[in-house]
């Protein structure tokens, strides 16, 4: 048994702020641990001994079991993440998975207020799309590759339907026969996802995660997202979400991930669109709520970014307003982070509707940012070959040099957006923000409140 002269808490170990009481009056704290997720709930005086490292008022047996976790540890702080850092890079390194980020269309049926995108009607050409296909299929000729993602992005992903289905038909019968484990998800604006092309996306091309952005309720995204024409999308992305839930029966895991876009104009209109998706029935386990604070994507957006007085009271009251209303909210992760995103590391990739091969999803159709950013063409690089080193694939040999290494989220976030912190720009995920009322959201689940 350890002595407390050489344990201590892991610097992973994250409290809630809050005490919980269950039925028969006991108190209790939520503990979470990142570095191997998981949370603990914690009889108070347990808790209040960890806090202060008084282990000697604890039985030999809660000692062994949270040393035995993790929770307590030998291993100084900068061990500990100097082990969480040789994870991450490792997961950059291990080659056994390829990520595609497909972009088959330049074009987008909105016109949203924030967006730096210039969209045209440019899309994959017959021999373009076959060049993607031959290319996300040769990646699997590597004998170390088991796992292969595709995220369906744009514009807007769906005016390319046709070649969504017609490439997942293409690679998915080749991946099964080859034993390739195959996971893809998809971000749209939800205005052309019909019950028949959710029904098709989610069985014929396995799409297990749909992301469908909003801005908060019918008032503020028709202000913020119209059409070409410069009318609101909002009502009829409403009523595709009800024609999902009334006319599909989603494949187990499924789920529509409504992503709420917080803006000065949407802050105070998100109980309109919890009400309008708890009227239609869109409710968990298939649908969830992600908050995302609207930021600067490579203009000045000032105007639409809120500040953070805005956005706590925003999601507080969200959460609240959802959690009565049975609408999912994001939990806990229970798993540390594996992939961040295409920018720090060669074997993922964006694929642009003009054969362009580039590491960061905010730099295509971006002026400026597509030509100087681009870092070869598909015909280039051939089918076989991994992308060009670019500028964020040592992240995690510079992420010393920002906050991310003295956060106790980092196992569960890897760091989030290099580009933001870079460009000076706070880039912790929603995470960061709702720890607290994410616990809340456990604590009420387990009955402890």
């Amino acid at each position: 048994m350890s002595t407390e002269t050489n344990t201590h808490l892991s610097r992973y170990a994250v409290w809630s702020t809050n005490d919980y009481k269950k039925p028969d009056g006991s108190t209790f704290r939520l503990l979470y641990f990142t570095a191997a997720p998981y949370l603990l709930a914690l009889p108070t005086h347990i808790a209040d001994h960890l806090r202060s490292e008084r282990f000697s008022q604890l039985n030999p047996h809660t000692l062994y079991h949270l040393e035995e976790a993790g929770v307590l540890t030998h291993a100084s702080r900068d061990d500990e993440l100097r082990c969480v850092m040789e994870r991450l890079q490792s997961s950059t390194r291990s080659g056994t998975r390829r990520s595609f980020v497909v972009m088959p269309t330049a074009n987008c049926n909105l016109h949203c207020t924030y967006c730096p995108q210039v969209n045209t009607n440019h899309s994959y050409s017959k021999s373009l799309q076959q060049k993607v296909t031959q290319r996300i299929l040769n990646a699997t000729t590597d004998p170390k590759v088991t796992n292969v993602d595709v995220r369906w992005y744009g514009g807007e992903p769906l005016l390319a339907y046709a070649s969504i289905m017609e490439l997942s038909s293409s690679v998915l019968p080749v991946f099964d026969a080859r034993g390739i484990t195959y996971t893809s998800m998809m971000v749209t604006n939800g205005s052309l996802l019909s019950a028949q092309k959710f029904t098709d996306l989610t069985t014929k091309c396995r799409v297990k995660t749909i992301v469908v952005t909003l801005d908060g309720g019918e008032r503020s995204n028709n202000i913020t997202r119209i059409n070409r024409a410069g009318r609101g999308m909002y009502r009829l992305i409403i009523d595709n979400l009800a024609s999902i839930v009334k006319f599909t029966n989603a494949p187990q895991g499924t789920k529509v991930i409504v992503r709420v876009n917080i803006s000065p104009t949407s802050a105070n209109c998100i109980d309109d669109l919890l009400n309008d998706l708890h009227r239609i029935g869109a409710t968990a386990p298939l649908f969830e709520l992600q908050f995302m604070p609207v930021y600067s994507w490579h203009q000045d957006n000032s105007q639409h970014i809120p500040d953070n007085v805005t956005i706590d009271g925003a999601i507080r009251s969200a959460y609240h307003r959802a959690s009565n209303l049975n609408i999912g909210l994001p939990t806990l992760p229970s798993q540390t982070k594996h992939k961040l995103c295409p920018a720090v590391g060669r074997a993922e990739e964006i694929i642009t509707p003009d054969g362009g091969i580039f590491s960061c999803t905010e730099d295509p159709l971006v002026p400026g940012y597509h030509s100087q950013r681009q870092l070869t063409t598909i015909d280039a690089l051939g089918s076989d070959k991994l992308r060009p080193p670019d500028r964020y694939d040592d992240w995690y040999l510079r992420i010393n040099d920002f906050q991310c290494s003295n956060c106790p989220l980092l196992p569960v976030c890897g760091g989030s957006c290099p580009q933001r912190w870079i460009e000076g720009q706070p880039a912790c995920p929603p995470l960061r923000r709702e720890l607290q009322l994410r616990m809340d959201q456990y604590a009420k689940k387990a009955r402890l409140l």
